[in-house]
């Protein structure tokens, strides 16, 4: 019963992990900015060169990541060098670090839950290890794919509402309602960038999560074999 709480717990943790990592090499990969930018025209929106552009999207990366500590960031718009970022905009990422500081936290919890229950049951010399791993993780990402096969229907059908919603949650006031005729952040990343961001992140994490199962799967066959 312990080595089949213990496989719940190794799945839900890789699951954890796996959905961070994700959102990790999505959110900040360069290349996909690159190819969103010209796909929504945002240089031309903003009035601003592709250069300037990259720069205040490496200052804005960076702030939530933590590598830079303020957003002050000058840009050429019309011939005039401005903050690129308003108040209100340095107000709402200061909410978006927080979410991803914490995010990144959860991330390195499940990690070291892993490794530690890993090692607990190599040490103990536990039998069919990796038979319990794959079946727990086979019933966590049952559920899992409901749940996300349904948001995924949820954000096709209606990605305003979807959004919206998943700001309601994670943010307790309004700063995210920027005007998209005035604050230049929501010009960079439109309504249709993240409709992209979101299902190129539902793709990657099925695709890992994949590879995964097929991994369990292989190790738990050669478990069987062994015995």
């Amino acid at each position: 019963m312990r080595i089949k709480v213990i496989g719940y717990i190794l799945a839900i943790c890789l699951v954890i992990f796996s959905f961070v990592f994700v959102i990790d090499i999505t959110c900040f990969n360069e290349a996909f900015y690159a190819y969103e930018y010209p796909k929504n025209n945002v240089s031309e929106t903003i009035g601003i060169s592709d250069e300037d552009l990259k720069r205040a999207t490496d200052v804005l990366l960076g702030y939530i990541t933590g590598e830079n500590e303020s957003l002050d960031v000058k840009v050429q718009i019309d011939g005039k060098e401005v903050m690129m970022f308003n108040e209100r905009e340095t107000a709402h990422m200061v909410d978006v670090r927080d979410l991803y500081q914490m995010v990144s936290i959860v991330r390195f919890s499940a990690l070291i839950t892993f490794i530690v229950c890993m090692a607990y049951l190599l040490i103990v010399r536990a039998k069919d290890i990796f038979r319990t791993f794959f079946s727990a993780y086979k019933k966590i990402n049952l559920v899992l794919f409901s749940v996300v096969g349904a948001l995924s229907i949820w954000a096709i059908a209606d990605f305003d509402a979807f959004w919206r919603s998943f700001h309601q949650i994670f943010f307790n006031n309004d700063l995210w309602l920027l005007d998209p005729t005035v604050d230049r952040l929501i010009m960079m990343v439109p309504g249709p960038f993240f409709f992209d961001l979101v299902l190129l992140i539902i793709v990657v994490f099925v695709v890992l999560t994949l590879c995964a199962y097929l991994l369990l799967r292989y190790l738990a066959k050669r478990e069987i074999d062994r015995s």
